[in-house]
């Protein structure tokens, strides 16, 4: 009876022992990394990922933790992340430079379509499921949350009052669909990473360029461009994408904290994004920036333009961009 007494203890105490080591596993720490194409010191976006990772580790209490690291630092170029995401070197990976691969997102970017910080809010209840189907179906991921820029704008060394005015004018484009709308205008278009405008500017290899209020004046860019056209092209999105299998292996728990707070982050950075514009463009006034509003007739014959620009995206991108431009268009105009 004695003898049976200890070994029922003892095996009472295995497995408890075991039990706590199997529950430690499970609340052993999951470790992420987070890459980001942005290099702007103090830019709305990156802030936005940063406190995403930190309020997700907290959240989970350490069971999740994101560490951001920055592309161009990690020897990355800004187009492959969405690839080392589905390949997961990466869980996540902002989507700044992904319309290559995934010609949807262009929508996100479309000059005049949804300029303003509001139609931008509402247009992206609109284009989200679409763009997350393509990412689950072609690249094994799932958009996570987005955060909005500020409003990106034409400045340029010199103000362009008419259409005529774009004739013969360098300058340097980051979006494609931007791209093809100045070149429709007679302008023609520079490619550069961000952070060698501001010596192309100076030097004369770009007379325009189009980029955020903030990245404007966090770059000092108003050194060397005086001029801004307060007309409103598109709206900056940043996306966040997450490797879909790294999603699933995260416990179900995991899953709903972290999804609540990638929807308060998302949320919050609507309001600076709208907030910031106004102060930004008071600080760039007081740096000397001239910023002036456009001819009407100006903005009618950009609009024509844009429309055009606006179609031939909608058949690049597959079955369903027709669809989701009437949509956008019947919300928006």
């Amino acid at each position: 009876m004695k003898r049976f007494t200890v070994w029922a203890f003892c095996l009472v105490l295995g497995l408890t022992i075991w039990g706590f080591g199997s529950q430690a596993s499970a609340q052993q720490s999951i470790e992420w990394k987070a890459v980001t194409a942005y290099t702007i010191p103090n830019h709305h976006n990156i802030l936005g990922l940063q406190e995403f990772a930190s309020r997700a580790e907290k959240a989970t209490g350490g069971r999740l933790k994101i560490k951001v690291v920055n592309a161009a630092e990690a020897g990355i170029k800004g187009a492959e992340t969405l690839k080392l995401v589905k390949d997961r070197v990466w869980e996540i990976s902002d989507g700044l430079y992904v319309y290559g691969d995934l010609p949807i997102v262009h929508f996100v970017y479309m000059p005049f379509l949804a300029p303003t910080i509001d139609q931008a809010r509402m247009a992206a209840d609109v284009w989200k499921p679409y763009i997350n189907a393509e990412l689950e179906k072609k690249w094994n991921c799932k958009l996570l949350f987005l955060i909005p820029w500020d409003a990106q704008r034409l400045w340029g060394k010199k103000p362009i009052y008419k259409i005529e005015d774009f004739k013969g004018e360098k300058m340097r484009m980051w979006q494609a669909t931007h791209s093809d709308l100045v070149t429709r205008l007679k302008a023609s278009t520079v490619s550069m990473p961000f952070g060698e405008v501001y010596m192309a500017v100076e030097r004369g290899i770009v007379d325009h360029f189009i980029t955020g209020t903030a990245a404007m004046y966090n770059a000092k860019l108003y050194e060397v461009a005086k001029y801004g056209l307060l007309y409103d092209f598109s709206p900056g999105t940043s996306l966040y994408i997450v490797n879909k299998t790294a999603w699933s292996d995260l416990p179900e728990d995991v899953q709903e904290k972290v999804s609540k707070v990638a929807l308060e982050v998302e949320t919050k950075y609507w309001v600076p994004a709208k907030l910031n514009e106004k102060l930004l463009v008071a600080q760039l006034r007081a740096k000397g920036v001239t910023l002036y509003d456009p001819d009407p007739k100006l903005v009618r014959m950009l609009q024509e333009e844009a429309k055009k620009v606006w179609e031939i995206w909608a058949a690049k991108a597959g079955p369903e961009g027709p669809g989701l431009l009437k949509k956008l268009m019947e919300l928006l105009h």
